[in-house]
């Protein structure tokens, strides 16, 4: 009978102590320090949720392209494809993105566009890749290459204490930026 009483007192005192003292202590911080990242950092448009900042999306016409995603741009299975150098159907993969890079842009795709992310979910390329979508872009909204450039310019993100990662801009930002752009002409 004392092993079954202690056994419910730790039951009852890591009940306590994971079930209510711990979350709490990590979400009254979290929701007062950073109160839009704690709620899905959400894209909103008006009062309708469009997305969060953190998740890309697939690419639209007259819009910026995000990296390629292996799983579809799914939030629950995401990841990374996990085939190797010597797959058959990652050659085709990017082969494949390869080709709709090119037919769209008439340029040669940049690396980070043939790959997904590890997550298959990440919002950012670099603001060369963001660059190089310029024409394309212009071409779909006839909004001019100049002002496409400048937002480009105007949501670059800095590399995190000017030392940590390198130089991003976040696409579902950038396509924000891009429609309030256009609504405007």
């Amino acid at each position: 009978m004392q092993q079954w009483l202690q056994s419910l007192r730790v039951l009852v005192v890591y009940s306590v102590l994971c079930g209510l003292i711990y979350p709490l202590s990590v979400t009254l911080p979290g929701g007062l320090f950073f109160a839009e990242e704690s709620r899905g950092s959400l894209l909103k448009k008006g009062n309708a949720v469009g997305g969060s900042l953190l998740l890309a999306r697939p690419g639209k016409e007259g819009r910026f392209w995000p990296r390629p995603s292996a799983v579809d741009y799914a939030t629950v299975p995401s990841g990374a494809s996990n085939k190797g150098i010597h797959s058959s159907d990652l050659k085709a993969a990017v082969q494949k993105r390869r080709l709709a890079w090119e037919a769209a842009h008439g340029t040669d795709a940049p690396d980070e566009m043939l790959f997904a992310s590890a997550s298959g979910l990440d919002p950012h390329i670099s603001p060369e890749n963001a660059l190089s979508q310029t024409e394309r872009i212009s071409r779909e909204t006839n909004i001019q290459p100049e002002q496409i450039s400048r937002l480009i310019l105007d949501h670059t993100e800095e590399p995190l204490l000017g030392i940590f990662g390198r130089k991003r801009v976040n696409v579902q930002i950038l396509n924000q930026a891009l429609d309030e752009l256009d609504a405007r002409q």
